[in-house]
């Protein structure tokens, strides 16, 4: 954890990162934190989309189309589809351009290879995987881990041959069109055939290195946020993994498919992985490594989420390292903002605003609640309570949510997962036509920021104090909450809040169920209405 809590301290983000038998790998507060401060940011080490989605998302900023479908993609394996022409160069090498064009829909007889991944471009290394697993004959979930899994070994192939990670080409490529001709980084068109030698070019490699990630952006002394934290492949295998835990049936299940993976992972060369962090010495994948490493990211992974619907909508998921350091409470001090591309950025007085604004809901619900239990406690003596009107709670208007509202916790994709939402288009099929607009598009000139993740604290933290989340609905009484972490994270909960209300409830429970029993001693319990007076 030096390197991680090196990075903290040199970005001044109030967080450390401490390991106990415990807690595992944990984060607490460097220092007293106040209510609405910012945290830290975070980009996703990795990220998938689902196979109904990859039309909509961007392979490389990871901007979701929430309209239509993205026209740029690789021909070769059409796994993988680009919001512009730099996202694309970046992703096949920048001499592609030459021969790419836009997706036609009638003219799916075209030859394929005109649209082969250049060999400068980091996507020809799995090209053929993409396309070979995309015709495999397996459920959703287990495809998409395994997608999530390549993609983590590309990059870890990546950082071994030094090749800039998509964030940093981003950034970079900003600095080379402000020296040249000053156009946007998503500008369609011209003007971008010197991105492979910008990349490669050793002055900028240079500068690079010598600024870090602080190559963009200034410091925001309001919300006390610098540059995102790129988290390397050993922050990935440090997560924890719960492999062990799987019954019988799992098991014997990865055991077969942990060998199917290592076969499509030696069709991309994706093998063998760095004995140590630093370390130029190679080993081998095995089967145990591969379950370890599903398990994890099973685990820690967060869902990416298309909030322009009434209904959220998961269309992939990523792996935020640095994220899954947070620990889970049913009472968190913390919540996540994910960046969607939108032009809005969320910021400590927005954060501010939401909670106060969600705190006078709350408020008022309770005060409804005890309103609507006193009427029904004076009517209880005259009127059959049975057959009461009931009188339910009007619900107050919803607190407004940020521009991007917080993702789900890691492990989770919500319902939208494995549910097909409504939709203008066809995800799987033909897309229809889209109607023309005299408004230009607003995804040509946006960029996905990476699915880049705020962290704000909701509460004052003091000095030495877990920084906690919520992996789930903490609306859900104790007993749900707790089936739902054992089910998902493999931990029984025992924050603050389920032993408290564990404690409440105690008593209670036994006063229940001795009136129960005293009802069945009288006969009051056969079809009778139990405690009627």
């Amino acid at each position: 954890m030096e390197h991680i809590n090196k990075i903290c301290k040199e970005q001044e983000y109030p967080i450390e990162v401490e390991n106990s038998p415990t807690l595992g790998n944990h984060a607490v507060a460097a220092r007293d934190i106040p209510r609405g401060e910012g945290l830290l940011r975070a980009i996703p080490y990795a990220a998938e989309v689902f196979d109904n989605y990859k039309k909509r998302m961007c392979h490389v900023c990871l901007l979701y189309h929430g309209r239509g479908s993205f026209q740029l993609r690789c021909q070769d394996c059409d796994q993988v589809y680009f919001c512009s022409a730099a996202c694309r160069d970046i992703a096949m090498g920048s001499s592609s351009s030459s021969s790419t064009e836009p997706v036609d829909s009638d003219q799916d007889t075209q030859d394929s290879n005109t649209l082969t991944p250049n060999t400068t471009g980091y996507h020809a290394k799995v090209c053929r995987t993409l396309r070979k697993l995309a015709t495999w004959n397996s459920d959703r979930h287990t495809k998409s881990i395994i997608k999530l899994l390549l993609h983590v070994l590309l990059n870890h192939w990546k950082e071994r041959q030094g090749v800039p990670t998509t964030y940093r080409a981003h950034r970079m490529l900003e600095k080379e069109m402000e020296k040249s001709k000053g156009q946007p980084i998503h500008q369609e068109g011209d003007g971008i055939e010197s991105l492979t030698q910008a990349l490669a070019g050793t002055q900028l490699q240079e500068e690079a290195s010598a600024e870090g990630l602080a190559t963009h952006g200034e410091k925001d002394p309001q919300n006390k946020i610098q540059e995102p934290i790129e988290n390397d492949f050993f922050d990935v295998m440090r997560l924890q993994s719960h492999f062990e835990d799987w019954d019988e049936e799992d098991n014997k299940d990865w055991d077969r498919q942990a060998q199917i993976v290592l076969t499509l992972l030696e069709l991309s060369g994706l093998t063998e992985i760095a004995v140590a962090q630093g370390s130029q010495e190679l080993r081998t994948l095995t089967a145990q490594d591969v379950k370890r490493m599903i398990s994890a990211l099973e685990s820690n992974a967060f869902g990416m989420f298309d909030r322009s619907k009434s209904k959220p909508i998961c269309f992939g998921r990523a792996i935020y390292p640095i994220a899954s350091f947070f620990n889970h409470s049913c009472d968190e001090n913390s919540t996540a903002v994910q960046a969607d591309g939108s032009e809005e950025k969320v910021t400590s007085e927005d954060v501010l605003c939401v909670l106060g604004a969600e705190e006078e809901v709350k408020q008022s619900k309770i005060a409804k609640k005890k309103g609507a239990t006193k009427t029904k406690k004076k009517k209880a003596g005259s009127l059959d309570s049975d057959n009461a009107p009931s009188t339910p709670l009007s619900s107050s208007s919803p607190a407004p949510t940020p521009p991007s509202s917080s993702p789900p916790p890691p492990g989770t994709v919500g319902e939208a997962e494995f549910g097909d939402e409504a939709s203008p288009i066809s995800i799987e099929g033909e897309e229809s036509v889209l109607e023309p607009s005299s408004e230009p598009d607003p995804y040509d000139t946006r960029v996905g920021e990476f699915r880049m993740m705020t962290f704000f604290a909701i509460k004052d933290i003091s000095k030495g104090q877990d920084i906690t989340i919520s992996y789930i609905d903490t609306e859900m009484p104790l007993q749900a909450r707790r089936l739902a972490l054992l089910t998902d994270y493999h931990f029984h909960c025992c924050c603050e809040r389920c032993v408290r209300e564990e404690t409440v409830a105690a008593p209670g429970s036994n006063k229940k169920a001795s009136k129960e029993k005293d009802n069945k001693k009288k006969g009051g319990g056969g079809g009778g209405k139990k405690g009627r007076k």
